[in-house]
């Protein structure tokens, strides 16, 4: 669409004409999320700003936007809108963005240390470390209790916490062998059905299929979920990328680097023993069962959810940073330095090297996939050994996708619109248009120009509420793990 310029025209004024009177948001907020709000009255103007809409298209320079009761009101030119009571944020600058809406998320935190190691709690300090991100909405990718999921999302939603959207999924559709003791493996179709309607019921909007369910319970699964208007993803292994997308399945976690696809004694309903050494030799775009495999997810309109940063850690400069490993508890930061420190000892040179390599060919396959028209999704997945926590995990995934090969501008896109897509509520969220909800991040810097800028987060907006972000990293550092 080339450079738009706003100029003295103010393009509509109030959101009477553009739908829904307002985004809701809490009636009150309990007085330890009022301290993180820098404002929350009716009218906010952002004057003298710049902004990426998230439609792909370049940034707009010198323009004001106008926030009314919890919604985008007015775009105009810098100095053109005037409110009264308005609560006017001088930008020069910063750029504004589209809250993100991230796709691969956890409330859990996996505990390496635990007994058994896989034990996994669920965690309430993570919400606030999102939105301190810019991250607006967000699916919670997997749970050992999607009760607990469930609940925070309420708390959210009441005021009590601070936090983004949650799209909250199911727990996961798994068989027997499980790294976790909590997950109950499903056996049948029948199971499979009975899981699925048990916890729509209960209020989850997605489910994930993990890597020993079979192909009979996943594909009852997802019929059962597609009867229910609901989506499914997987993390799979037992079943391949091309058997899951014959089934029907919307989404698949991680992309061509758990594929099983690529095992070369694949046997039916099995998790193959694939090595790192052989996925590096395999996952070149130039194997013929990699091009097969892309042109089948595109063909199928299968998405594809890019969770580079839990790759990455420990084994890129942008992920984990010292400041985000010192939100960990003391026990887990411990945990986490020990293993950062291991990756950069000498016997830990070989694993290195072969991360980044593993790492480099995900990236490659990332930018094929988009290229030959695939859907791609943006995701961190925040579990392991603490490496991969909020913030620094989801500004990785962006510095990390320009990294692959995709622009600032297009990676921006994919963080917000695209997401907001394949969540169907880019009615409301994940472009900045006049009428959509002022879910938003400000920026101090040109993220379209330098990615790296994403970093630099001056505010968040939810509903049009400001929240200070170095506030909401405060108020849970120290707390996060075991």
């Amino acid at each position: 669409m080339g450079n738009r310029r706003v100029t003295s025209w103010v393009m509509v004024l109030l959101c009477a004409v553009c739908g829904p009177a307002a985004a809701e948001r809490p009636e009150a907020f309990h007085p330890s999320v009022e301290k993180l709000i820098v404002y929350q009255g009716p009218t906010v103007l952002l004057d003298k700003v710049r902004f990426v809409d998230g439609t792909g298209a370049a940034a707009i320079e010198d323009a004001a936007v106008l926030i009314q009761d919890g919604r985008i009101s007015a775009i105009g030119g810098a100095g053109t809108i005037s409110v009264e009571d308005a609560m006017t944020i001088d930008a020069t600058g910063q750029t504004l963005l589209p809250g993100y809406v991230m796709m691969h998320e956890h409330l859990l935190y996996l505990d390496p240390t635990g007994s058994p190691p896989a034990y996994t709690t669920e965690h309430l300090p993570m919400p606030p470390l999102y939105l301190a991100a810019g991250t607006t909405t967000m699916r919670t990718t997997g749970t050992m209790n999607a009760s607990d999921d469930l609940q925070v999302k309420g708390l959210i939603e009441r005021g009590r916490i601070a936090g983004p959207d949650l799209f909250v999924t199911g727990p996961f559709i798994e068989g027997p062998g499980s790294f976790a003791y909590q997950l109950r493996p499903t056996l049948t179709a029948d199971d499979a059905r009975l899981f699925v309607r048990h916890w729509v019921n209960a209020g989850v909007t997605s489910f994930k299929a993990y890597m020993n369910v079979t192909r009979e319970v996943l594909g009852a699964a997802i019929d059962e979920a597609h009867t229910l208007g609901v989506p499914v993803t997987g993390h799979l292994c037992s079943v391949t990328f091309e058997e899951a997308s014959a089934l029907g399945i919307d989404n698949l976690e991680h992309g061509l680097y758990v594929a099983s696809d690529l095992a070369e004694d694949k046997q039916p309903d099995a998790c193959p023993a694939l090595s790192g050494a052989d996925r590096a030799r395999l996952m070149d775009l130039d194997n013929p069962v990699v091009r097969s495999l892309i042109e089948t997810l595109v063909e199928r309109d299968v998405a594809i959810t890019s969770t580079l940063p839990v790759f990455a850690a420990g084994v890129h400069p942008a992920i984990p940073t010292k400041e985000a490993l010192a939100l960990l508890s003391p026990r887990s930061r411990q945990v986490a330095e020990s293993r950062w420190i291991g990756l950069l000892q000498p016997d830990g040179a070989e694993r290195t090297r072969l991360s980044r390599q593993l790492l480099q060919l995900e990236m490659a396959f990332e930018k094929a996939f988009v290229e030959a028209g695939g859907t791609l999704l943006v995701g961190t997945d925040p579990t392991g050994w603490g490496g991969t926590l909020p913030p620094n995990s989801t500004h990785a995934a962006l510095i990390l996708l320009v990294e692959a090969g995709f622009t600032p501008l297009q990676t921006l896109s994919m963080a917000t619109l695209t997401g907001a897509k394949f969540l169907g509520v880019d009615d409301q969220v994940g472009s900045i248009e006049i009428g959509k909800r002022a879910d938003l991040v400000l920026v101090e810097g040109q993220p379209d120009v330098d990615i790296d800028s994403v970093q630099n987060v001056a505010l968040v907006f939810k509903d049009g509420v400001a929240y200070d972000p170095a506030a909401l990293i405060d108020s849970v550092r120290g707390s996060v793990g075991r």
